[in-house]
């Protein structure tokens, strides 16, 4: 076993409910999540959400809904907090525990690559990164 995997740590789900603050899960290891309290973030992951329940409500298509801000487990040891989630069907638990159809990340400068890098462990067939 390489020296790196023994020394790094490997929480899970369980361990990730019990913490304080915004945290994701990528492959065991915690990451803080930055604040996205800022208005222009907010304005935007907003109108995201109204263009697409307003679309969804016009058309005939009932099996999708839009979520903001939810936590996605994607295994035991990698749980994602995307901005938008469209998901065919409901969400019966805490969390999404199955691929949503499109996850939208509303990015920054800083946080481009991070924001790419979480949106590749989603494991999913379609993303986008505003």
């Amino acid at each position: 076993m390489p020296y790196s995997q023994r020394i790094l740590p490997n929480y899970t789900y369980e361990d990730w409910v019990h913490w304080e603050g915004r945290w994701e899960l990528i492959d065991g290891i915690p990451i803080a999540v930055y604040s996205t309290s800022e208005p222009l973030h907010q304005r935007i992951t907003g109108n995201i959400c109204i263009v697409m329940h307003n679309t969804l409500k016009k058309s005939k298509c009932k099996k999708y809904l839009t979520y903001p801000s939810i936590d996605y487990k994607v295994s035991d040891n990698t749980v994602l907090e995307p901005d938008v989630l469209f998901v065919r069907g409901e969400i019966e638990k805490e969390y999404l525990d199955f691929p949503p159809a499109i996850a939208i990340e509303v990015s920054s400068v800083q946080f481009y690559g991070t924001d790419i890098q979480n949106m590749i462990f989603m494991r999913i067939k379609a993303f986008l990164i505003i």
